[in-house]
């Protein structure tokens, strides 16, 4: 019926999630949507049976909310006043490749193969270290050696980290011709699903060659033998068919299902599903709470990706992206806000704040729209509106504190000139031995003052250190410069 979630930008490295969806009593549900597109079948014959039963609450299998592939800290669901747990993340999983086979079907591609639901699995399941643990040991830059050799044989095409991890996970021998072919394959899928969602480097529906792995374990749990290459190719080849059939389809009908396959396939790259099993309320409504706290990814001002990049380590970006769940209720609030009050959501008209699946600027008006220096505020009831939204969130200094600390950096600068031009301008036009006052050059250092107290100041969050970080830096190598030249200028008797 109802879904409101509440974002507060809390440090420099979490954002709290409070989420509450209300939800109708289900056999108003049943009988509300049983004519609508994408409904439960039998949903409303089931919930008559159910009437019958003079149980007041049944068992279900929920599912939740959609996270994106981060960390998450500190989870807590609650549903009908009761604390339940998430599903393990393979039985989520499964659930997802059901889900996916569904809309195939639907979509008249034909009913999947065992092997292509088992790679579906894999790729909504995923577990991400394996493959970045090799990543990086190429693509980042560290203060050991090694390093820098491993970066060199990637650049010397010497090394495919790409390789080097299915080489090392899979357990045989990957013959050049394979993975040629494997590549190929990728690239298309690639393609396709860039469309549809913005590219990431570790979306295994992006690039499915990174859940090979988890798809051997699999393959070797249900049939019994060890997973050749020859099983490898016959899969990629399936889903790489099964995409360009999506694409190509024609039918109104079926079209708008391949549409919602394509979507769905290219998102839970980037989301897996949280389901929970939990006994719900037969007659009653009832409230599902989710709380949660989810790492900020921070871009460039102008960025129009919103998601992580390895070769991209923005100490000093300053513009936060948040995923937000958009259509999963009959009307969606979402509130976003500043808990430092030393910090300010700021707002540029000419830029596209709010984006769209696949990074495209969002056309439908929403019903309600608000922005201020401490809150954005966002409510729509419509059903055209998107499903996920990327909010950007352009954060800065308050202006006062801004203000302060470029006062401070521009009189340290002028301090730090005006000591060397009295100290040596005056030693060399006056021709005297002594050049610059030492109650001249007090005064001139009054500023270190100022820029001692700026920089010792306790700062109120992580979140205010990280956007005074540039000119904190700028400023304490002045401060140093400032009082360096002070001594050296007194060591050649230029100060006296």
């Amino acid at each position: 019926m109802r879904a409101v979630e509440r974002v507060e930008l809390s440090s420099e490295l979490w954002a709290e999630h409070d989420r509450e969806i209300h939800v109708r009593p289900l056999g108003e549900v049943a009988h509300k949507h049983h004519t609508r597109r994408g409904h439960i079948p039998n949903l409303q014959t089931l919930m008559g049976r159910l009437q019958e039963d003079k149980k007041e609450r049944i068992s279900l299998i929920l599912p939740i909310t959609a996270l994106p592939r981060v960390p998450i800290l500190d989870l807590n669901i609650t549903v009908a006043g009761k604390r339940v747990y998430r599903l393990p993340l393979w039985e989520g999983a499964l659930l997802q490749a059901a889900f996916m086979r569904n809309l195939a079907e639907n979509a008249g591609l034909g009913p999947l193969s065992e092997k292509l639901s088992m790679l579906l699995a894999a790729q909504f399941y995923y577990p991400s270290y394996a493959y970045e643990s090799t990543l990086a040991r190429y693509e980042r830059l560290t203060r050991y050696p090694i390093s820098w050799w491993r970066r060199t044989r990637k650049l010397c095409n010497k090394v495919d980290p790409m390789r080097e991890y299915l080489s090392s996970q899979l357990g045989f021998v990957i013959y050049d011709s394979a993975y040629e072919r494997w590549v190929h394959i990728k690239e298309e899928i690639s393609r396709a699903v860039k469309d549809y969602e913005p590219e990431d480097y570790k979306s295994p529906t992006e690039n499915p060659l990174i859940a090979l792995p988890q798809f051997a374990r699999e393959f070797a749990r249900r049939c019994r033998q060890e997973l050749k290459a020859g099983d490898v190719t016959d899969a990629l080849v399936e889903l790489q068919s099964l995409i360009n059939g999506a694409q190509n389809v024609q039918e109104s009908e079926q079209a708008e299902y391949s549409k919602r396959f394509l979507r769905a396939y290219a998102g839970f790259g980037l989301r897996w599903m949280m389901f929970a099993r939990c006994r719900v309320p037969k007659d009653s409504p009832f409230v599902i709470t989710v709380s949660e706290k989810r790492p900020i990814v921070f871009t460039r001002k102008r960025s129009k990706n919103p998601n992580r990049n390895p070769n991209m380590h923005l100490l000093v970006g300053k513009t936060a992206w948040k995923l937000i769940t958009f259509r999963d209720a009959e009307t969606n609030h979402v509130s976003i806000r500043v808990s430092d009050p030393a910090v300010r959501l700021a707002h540029w008209p000419e830029d596209e704040q709010v984006l769209a699946d696949g990074c495209a600027p969002v056309e439908k008006i929403p019903d309600e729209e608000e922005r201020t220096s401490e809150l954005y505020v966002r409510h729509d009831a419509s059903e055209a509106r998107d499903e996920r939204l990327w909010i950007k969130c352009h954060l800065r200094l308050s202006r006062l504190s801004s203000w302060m600390l470029s006062f401070t950096i521009g009189i340290t600068l002028t301090a730090l000139g005006l000591l060397w031009w009295r100290g040596i301008g005056e030693y060399r036009t006056s021709g005297a031995k002594q050049g610059l006052g030492a109650k001249d050059a007090a005064v001139i250092l009054i500023p270190v003052a100022f820029a001692a107290a700026t920089l010792l100041a306790r700062e109120s969050s992580t979140m205010g250190m990280r956007l005074r970080r540039v000119r904190q830096s700028i400023l304490l190598g002045l401060l140093f410069a400032l009082l360096g030249s002070a001594f050296i200028l007194y060591f050649v008797h230029h100060v006296n």
